[in-house]
């Protein structure tokens, strides 16, 4: 499921008092690009792709920017909402190589939760690769 335009805006606008920064712009960006690459692109929806990149970096609404916390914290704040494809991308966007990145045994409770979701998430979808991209 995914939240409207409107509400993803709204999310990131929320986010962005309680964690000010070039972290907003960046997600704004992103969802324009997607957008734009995704009205080019048939059997994508633009609309999808704006959505999805205006929200991939949500976690950092928490105030720490470290790539497990922000992953993990977007994960959870868009499951909370019932936003699983926004949740996905939370994850996948920071992990271009996906299961190939965890070469590796995590430390922390969160990059333990983060590789089992990669690990088991299946192949990079047309979405995941976009908002990689952008």
């Amino acid at each position: 499921m995914l939240p409207s335009k409107e509400e993803a805006e709204k999310e990131l606008q929320i986010a962005g008092e309680l964690n000010p920064g070039p972290w907003v712009k960046h997600s704004i960006n992103v969802g324009i690009a997607a957008r734009n690459i995704a009205e080019k692109i048939p059997g994508m929806d633009a609309e999808k792709a704006y959505i999805l990149g205006v929200l991939h970096d949500i976690g950092r609404r928490v105030g720490i920017v470290n790539i497990p916390k922000h992953v993990y914290e977007g994960y959870k704040f868009c499951m909370e909402k019932g936003w699983d494809e926004v949740a996905r991308i939370c994850m996948t966007h920071s992990f271009i190589q996906m299961q190939e990145e965890f070469v590796y045994e995590p430390d922390t409770e969160e990059e333990i939760s983060i590789k089992d979701y990669i690990m088991n998430c299946g192949e990079a979808d047309d979405y995941d690769c976009l908002i990689q991209l952008c």
